[in-house]
């Protein structure tokens, strides 16, 4: 929702500086506030939220209020039809006897006067409730969790601290100052994450470190040179052998980032893929592919330096060197998964106006809704799902005030 935010303050205040000395009488229409919208999935039914921003936006000068909406909804994203017409303080409304597992999409025109803003796309995909269980019973409000490969372990963030608690003993093995970017090993309870060091006010990125959470121990994976480049998102590849990870070393254009791979074994450090001569901008987190040859990326083309531009989903080849679209999106995706099987791509979107999981069949491309608001709730800052099996992701949601780990059947 947040990109809906910064969508609202923007058009305000773009139409503020344009078209100020417009501004009379006979012209009132020109500022007016626009709701953000959201769409939420429920079974055979939807509700679309309309949000009115003022408590949350702020603005050059106060916008008046509309005259009135109107909705436009349908399963055909290229002939999204007229709905109804509602008041301004129409808070949602409800859509029933649709059809399950079909896209349905929405959006709303504001009106003033004679002018009209037309608001963003919003999606939802009906279906039955998802299956979900408790996965660890008395496991809740911790901080951005990870769950250990074999559930013994969790790494949570403790006011700014990296924490590694062991669950079965209820004891805590690890505390590190200023960690970020942690990751279980897919075979083993080892940890990799991010160190950082503090010079006068700024944060700068220093180490990739190593914990066995077994053995109690830790090393210095790998010194970063942070007053040279910096990295971005890291994976580990799905034998745990190697970690690949988006770097800007060795350009000179810091809006590059380039894929590396440092192997784990002999500590070796190897440029996999320059996306800076593609013209390719990765934007946030990376995914090792199930295959076991490629790396899943969040980016788009020539998106610097305003940053505009789809944030997709990609799949990069290590053999062929290639870049192949796998999720066109409307923002960022801030975290996705592939299944062990390769079947299926779990990820976090703001399709519906509010980040929620979500599944994409790598086979029919079809797409699937695993959270919204009317069921669990969730929050992508929370959002570290895992595949346990190929049928099963473990995840955080929130029941009732508790933050859980349940096990999620897809």
């Amino acid at each position: 929702m947040r990109y809906l935010t910064i969508f609202l303050l923007l058009a305000t205040m773009l139409s503020c500086k344009k078209e100020n000395s417009l501004l009379t009488d006979e012209n009132p229409e020109l500022t007016f506030w626009i709701p953000a919208i959201l769409a939420n999935k429920g079974d055979k039914s939807a509700i679309l939220k309309i949000i009115n921003p003022l408590a949350y936006t702020d603005y050059i000068s106060e916008p008046t209020t509309p005259d009135y909406l109107e909705i436009y909804f349908g399963s055909d994203s290229s002939a999204i039809k007229f709905y109804k017409k509602v008041d301004v303080t129409t808070p949602l409304v409800d859509f029933s006897n649709l059809t399950n597992n079909t896209p349905y999409y929405f959006y709303i025109k504001t009106y003033k006067g004679t002018k009209a803003i037309q608001s963003d796309t919003v999606r939802t995909i009906p279906s039955a409730p998802v299956e979900v269980t408790e996965l660890l019973p008395g496991v809740s409000e911790l901080n951005r969790p990870l769950v250990s490969y074999d559930q013994k372990f969790l790494a949570y963030d403790l006011n700014s601290n990296l924490t590694i608690k062991d669950r079965l003993a209820n004891t805590i093995v690890k505390t590190e100052n200023r960690n970020f970017s942690m990751e279980w090993a897919h075979h083993s309870n080892k940890l990799i994450y991010l160190s950082t060091v503090t010079e006068g006010t700024t944060q700068y990125t220093d180490k990739i470190k190593w914990f066995d959470a077994d053995k109690n121990t830790a090393e210095v994976l790998f010194d970063i040179d942070y007053k040279i480049y910096h990295p971005g998102g890291m994976a580990l590849s799905i034998d745990d052998k190697n970690l690949y990870l988006n770097t800007s070393e060795g350009r000179t254009d810091k809006y590059f980032m380039d894929l590396w791979m440092i192997d784990l074994e002999t500590k070796i450090k190897t440029k996999v893929a320059d996306f800076g001569a593609k013209q390719f901008y990765p934007t946030g987190a990376i995914s090792a592919g199930a295959d076991g040859k490629s790396i899943l990326l969040e980016g788009g083309y020539n998106l610097p330096p305003s940053w505009s531009g789809a944030k997709n989903i990609y799949r990069y080849n290590l053999e062929t060197k290639k870049l192949q679209l796998v999720i066109k999106s409307s923002g960022f995706m801030v975290f996705f998964s592939e299944s062990p099987d390769g079947k299926h791509i779990a990820f976090i979107s703001d399709y519906s106006g509010k980040q929620e999981l979500w599944l994409l069949n790598t086979t029919d491309q079809m797409l699937k809704q695993l959270t919204s608001p009317s069921e669990y709730g969730f929050d992508s800052r929370d959002a570290n799902f895992k595949w346990l099996d190929n049928q099963n992701l473990s995840i955080f949601l929130f029941s009732t005030t508790d933050l859980k780990l349940y096990k999620m059947k897809i």
